[in-house]
C-alpha cells in the first residue's frame, strides 16, 4: 500500500498481538507485552529480508553459550519441551532468545544480555 493506512491490515495485526499477549505463559500481560512486541518487530524483520535480522539470527544459532545465558534458569525446560526439539524448534528457540535480547535492549535489562 505505499505506506497508506489500511485498518484490514491494523486489525488483524492488533489481533495477533493480544494473541501473542494470550500465549505468553506465566507473565501478566504488561510483563509480557515488551517481549511479545520484540517478536513482532522481529517477525517483521524477517518478513522484509532485513540484515539485521540475518545477522542477529545467524549470531545467536552458532553460540549455544549465548542461548543458555540469555535464556538463564529456563535453558533446560526449553530444551525438555517438544516444541522446542528438531529444526523447526531450535528457530523458535532461537526466535524467542532473539525476542529477549531486543527486549532487554529496549528496556535496559542486564539480566537477559549476553556477556
Amino acid at each position: 500500500m505505499n505506506g497508506d493506512f489500511d485498518p484490514t491490515i491494523s486489525r488483524t495485526n492488533a489481533k495477533g498481538q493480544i494473541t501473542m499477549i494470550r500465549i505468553a505463559k506465566g507473565l501478566r500481560g504488561e510483563e509480557a507485552l515488551p517481549e511479545e512486541f520484540a517478536h513482532l518487530i522481529l517477525a517483521t524483520m524477517r518478513a522484509n529480508g532485513n540484515p539485521l535480522f540475518n545477522r542477529l539470527y545467524n549470531f545467536v544459532s552458532s553460540r549455544e553459550g549465548i542461548i543458555s545465558q540469555v535464556l538463564g534458569e529456563n535453558y533446560q525446560s526449553y530444551l525438555d519441551n517438544p516444541n522446542y526439539r528438531g529444526e523447526d524448534g531450535r528457530h523458535k528457540l532461537i526466535m524467542e532468545v532473539m525476542g529477549k535480547m531486543v527486549t532487554a535492549h529496549v528496556l535496559n535489562n542486564e539480566e537477559a544480555r549476553p556477556e
